[in-house]
């Protein structure tokens, strides 16, 4: 679980090794708060429509684990023989959101269609960490090049 969410700085504990092992789950997670927050402020501007979304193409056979050690490999192989989709199969989800139209802005996709994320994300306390994700990934951002949010 995002064991960095209640860090001073969230940005600077993900520089942390203490936790490595489990940053593809917190990318994917911190993907979906910001988006949650990014949206909103997209579809009030005047600027040209984008439909921004999230997805995930399920657990499909592809070598996303192909430097992982053993036991982690092991497990990997096994999931993949017993539940994974083909890598076509979870590219339907892809193609479903780039083409979605606005009633899949700032959503979650999976299996093709918009659903709800977990309900942590969903919940008071996931909203709060949201909020806090997107203000301080606003303050690097600008960090690396002054003025860049105003583009948002």
């Amino acid at each position: 679980m995002f064991r960095e969410q209640s860090a001073p700085s969230i940005f600077t504990a993900l520089k942390s090794p203490k936790y490595q092992f489990d940053r593809y789950n917190t990318s994917k997670l911190l993907e979906i708060l910001t988006i949650r927050d990014l949206a909103p402020g997209m579809t009030a501007s005047e600027k040209p429509k984008v439909i921004l979304n999230t997805l995930t193409p399920g657990f499909c056979h592809s070598e996303l684990m192909r430097h992982a050690v053993f036991p982690l490999n092991f497990l990997g192989w096994v999931g993949k023989s017993l539940i994974g989709r083909s890598t076509e199969m979870g590219s339907r989800t892809l193609v479903a959101a780039a083409s979605a139209g606005e009633e899949s802005h700032g959503k979650y996709m999976t299996d093709c269609l918009v659903r709800e994320p977990s309900m942590w994300v969903r919940s008071k306390k996931g909203k709060e960490v949201q909020t806090r994700v997107y203000k301080e990934l606003l303050m690097v951002l600008e960090e690396i090049e002054p003025g860049v949010t105003k583009n948002i």
